[in-house]
């Protein structure tokens, strides 16, 4: 719920100056508990995402088996013992800052036809390609991250009640005229002689 109403709006700060803002309806605000409980949540999303073969040596064995399996569930191109282990380095280069758990992911997709129908699935993946649709994967824990990140940094969103609005609507529709100098005289803009200025514009 607080994701989906978080909004940038045009509105002031504190010192009256007016800018772009994410905001939150107020009732929407996040308590200080609710703001240490989301705080805490990012931190175990973000340790999720670290979850590389170039950061943990744990995850690269994971990786490793992944791709393992995939090269030997699937059939690929006849190569010898050192193509086979330099594709397997090709993999292992792809896939090196990729959580182990979006890989797997993306596998199991493979498995299951559901990347699309613009691959082959009766074939292994090639590396760059693993690598995009584990990096799919990766991104969906990611945007939750940037959501939650967005929930923190709103503030308030300032809204007006009808009455309020109705109020400012009358105050503009004599505020405007007096600004152009058109209330003085009781002549509308309209019922106003063209100018020069007016006749050089229309022609």
């Amino acid at each position: 719920m607080q994701v989906a109403t978080c909004n940038v709006e045009y509105q002031s700060d504190e010192r009256g100056q007016w800018r772009n803002a994410l905001t939150l309806p107020a009732d929407l605000m996040p308590t200080e508990l609710h703001r240490r409980t989301l705080v805490k949540h990012i931190e175990a999303l973000e340790r999720f995402m670290r979850q590389t073969p170039e950061h943990d040596e744990t995850a690269a064995k994971a990786t490793l088996i992944t791709v393992t399996k995939l090269l030997l569930a699937l059939p690929s191109a006849k190569m010898s013992e050192t193509g086979a282990e330099a594709r397997g380095e090709a993999f292992m280069v792809a896939l090196e800052d990729v959580p182990f758990w979006a890989t797997a992911e993306a596998v199991k997709g493979w498995y299951r036809d559901s990347h699309g129908a613009e691959h082959d699935y009766r074939w292994a993946p090639a590396p760059a390609v693993l690598r995009k649709l584990s990096q799919r994967e990766a991104w969906k824990v990611g945007g939750r991250i940037s959501s939650i990140k967005r929930v923190l940094a709103a503030e308030p969103r300032i809204e007006f009640s009808e009455e309020h609005r109705a109020q400012m609507l009358k105050r503009l529709a004599t505020e405007i005229p007096e600004a152009f100098g058109l209330s003085k005289s009781g002549v509308s803009y309209r019922d106003q002689a063209p100018t020069t200025a007016d006749k050089s514009f229309s022609r």
